[in-house]
């Protein structure tokens, strides 16, 4: 009685879709950038593991099965994933654009 719990395509384009509505409270434009850097199969892990699409978060061994991929290769993508967010090249961006952002004071 094993359920397929593979993620078809259209599951991961409503997914993909649901996070960035969601990101409207944050600044989406420069956590986007971030995103966008990443490659598909890390955008897909890193959501689907950290829960950041419908709020469900799923272990990286479920990850994979949903995905199709092996279970190391997906740990390797996620890993891969968060060093990319938070290279320290990435995080000085993010910071100098906010400051730039901000609303000047008298």
């Amino acid at each position: 009685m094993s359920k397929d719990i593979r993620m078809t395509s259209e599951g991961l384009n409503r997914l993909r879709k649901t996070v960035y509505e969601s990101l409207d409270n944050i600044d989406s434009l420069l956590l986007s950038e971030v995103l966008n850097s990443l490659t598909p199969r890390e955008h897909d892990i890193l959501f689907l593991h950290l829960g950041l699409g419908d709020d469900k978060k799923y272990d990286l061994s479920t990850v994979a099965t949903m995905l199709g991929l092996a279970k190391e290769r997906t740990s390797q993508s996620y890993l891969s994933a968060i060093r990319k967010m938070r290279h320290p090249s990435r995080v000085k961006e993010i910071i100098k654009k906010e400051e730039t952002n901000q609303p000047k004071t008298f």
